[in-house]
């Protein structure tokens, strides 16, 4: 079996005491966001409290940084199962925020608002008694714009999705709201030490063993294994699988793959895995991983970035973010041959091309640093331009890649006109500026 083979990278017992269940370290601040990353001046932030309150309040930064200054030191934990230890956030508690405010009788719930138009719901317990702030400072320094500047939420005892980036208000609630998240199959709650990632089917919840049945060479970094599920359940295009290794001593360690295949290619999913040098997994699915071993899956998982039919479509990839917007192809000529589709394809040089031999008249490439000898199409980044050559007010986009990747396409599309929620993002990578 493949995991006999597998070591990982155990951390030490005094690690491990403090991280939730299915966590790993990060040491950098992996950026994850849904939509185009808000701009907001400092100057022009404001933040409203109200609701089922006896009088609404609107507060600037200048109000914020003029109430007691408290700091919160400790570790946060990402549903994607990244955790960030000893790390320090400057601001204010949500107590002394909510302290302006009169509750009316029964104010049980928060739904705390971003700019951009997130939304994720609390209780009032989860944001009172020293357990939630409103920050502005991250280790020391203004919060960058990609991490929620120039304010966000934070609740560290929760999923780092319930600390809203960009915060735009605290909606106080008679009863409970779910937000964006919440509606999208994330878990209502969200206690990292409960495992309560997903709200979704006990069967998909359940770890069961997956026999891998085939493998193949995508680049000289990208692997793609077919997996058959014990128990197969087919899976919306966009949506992901938990993979999860364990090493001899009971160390085990997750991490998150995207299915490339359409469920209507059999009872099989493929998952393409990019190999990252410092890798705890990916390195050992790449390398070692053969037809025949077993490895334990879970899944699939994911509401949010799925296509489900709309059309016009339009895939925006960059590297192997391209692994997602695959299965969505792969789906559309299983469904409907004529729908309009088109992928913008980003690569570096022709060694990092996936699924060469499957691109076809709807796909557009462009080489970012090195084109292969001849090319006469795309080189360069995406430009606006070539953007909207192939979107429409009524597309339905989305768009997988770096940080810095999908906030460009992303800025490019809203500035055409589509609407936030015709514009689905998923972000990969290594971290960005703290």
């Amino acid at each position: 079996m493949a995991e006999e083979r597998f070591t990982g990278r155990p951390p030490s017992a005094a690690v491990a005491a403090r991280l939730p269940p299915g966590q790993h370290v990060d040491d950098g601040f992996p950026i994850l966001t849904v939509g185009p990353t808000p701009a907001i001046a400092p100057d022009d932030w404001r933040m409203t409290i109200d609701g089922h309150v006896d009088a609404p309040v609107e507060l600037t930064l200048a109000d914020l940084r003029a109430l007691p200054r408290s700091e919160y030191r400790g570790d946060i934990h990402c549903v994607t199962a990244w955790s960030k230890l000893d790390t320090s956030f400057t601001g204010v508690s949500v107590d002394a925020l909510l302290d302006r405010v009169t509750l009316r009788p029964g104010a049980t719930h928060a739904i705390a608002r971003s700019y951009g138009g997130y939304t994720t719901n609390l209780p009032l317990g989860d944001l009172r008694g020293g357990r939630a702030w409103v920050v502005w400072e991250h280790e020391g320094r203004p919060l960058a714009r990609a991490h929620g500047g120039p304010v966000r939420l934070l609740v560290p005892h929760r999923y780092l999705w319930k600390s809203a980036k960009w915060l735009a208000g605290l909606r106080v609630l008679d009863r409970d709201e779910p937000g964006f998240h919440e509606r999208h199959g994330y878990h209502n709650d969200g206690d990292p030490w409960r495992e309560e990632r997903y709200s979704i089917p006990r069967e998909r919840r359940e770890w069961q063993t997956a026999t891998v049945v085939a493998t193949r060479r995508e680049s000289a970094a990208a692997r793609t294994l077919r997996l058959a599920p014990a128990t197969p359940a087919a899976h919306v295009p966009g949506q992901h699988y938990d993979v999860r290794l364990s090493a001899p001593g009971g160390y085990t360690a997750e991490r998150s793959y995207s299915a490339a295949s359409s469920p209507l290619d059999g009872d099989w999913v493929e998952i393409t895995v990019d190999r990252l040098e410092d890798g705890e997994v990916s390195p050992h699915l790449h390398d070692h991983v053969v037809p025949g071993d077993r490895i334990e899956v879970r899944g699939p998982v994911g509401n949010y970035f799925t296509w489900r039919g709309q059309a016009p479509l339009l895939l925006v990839g960059g590297g192997s973010g391209v692994v997602p917007l695959m299965a969505m192809l792969r789906h559309a000529r299983h469904v409907a041959p004529s729908l309009d589709v088109h992928l913008l394809y980003s690569v570096r040089a022709p060694e990092d091309l996936l699924y060469r031999d499957e691109l076809g008249a709807e796909t557009t490439v462009t080489y970012t640093r090195r084109p292969p000898p001849g090319w006469t199409g795309l080189t360069g980044r995406l430009t606006p331009d070539v953007i909207a050559a192939h979107a429409r007010p009524d597309t339905a986009a989305f768009v997988c890649g770096s940080h810095g990747f999908v906030d460009s396409a992303a800025q490019a599309l809203a500035g055409l006109g589509l609407d936030w929620e015709r514009i689905r993002t998923e972000r990969w990578g290594p971290a960005g500026p703290d």
